[in-house]
């Protein structure tokens, strides 16, 4: 039973460590309509980044699509189509 209860401890405590590691990071790709110019990519680019849990952003003007590596223990990628759509540009995920 000792051991048990050890075990039980000992997976708690390695859980916990695990968890204040670091960002668990993730990379989605959106499509963004409407970046014309350079302009626009800055503007949706500002948006993201200044989102919390955005680690980084790439911008295809040429193809309508954002790559976003992201914490995603505090975003999902409906929540950057969201930060995307409220800088004024037309988004979606997944990327079509």
């Amino acid at each position: 039973m000792k051991r048990y209860i050890l075990l039980l401890l000992l997976a708690f405590v390695l859980a916990g460590q695990a968890e204040a590691a670091g960002p668990v990071v993730k990379e989605t790709t959106l499509t963004v309509r409407r970046m014309i110019c350079s302009s626009c990519a800055t503007a949706v680019e500002k948006a993201l980044r200044g989102t919390d849990g955005v680690q980084e952003v790439t911008i295809d003007t040429m193809n309508d699509k954002v790559r976003v590596k992201y914490d995603e223990r505090k975003l999902t990628p409906q929540q950057l189509v969201e930060v995307v759509k409220k800088s004024g540009y037309q988004a979606s995920w997944p990327a079509q």
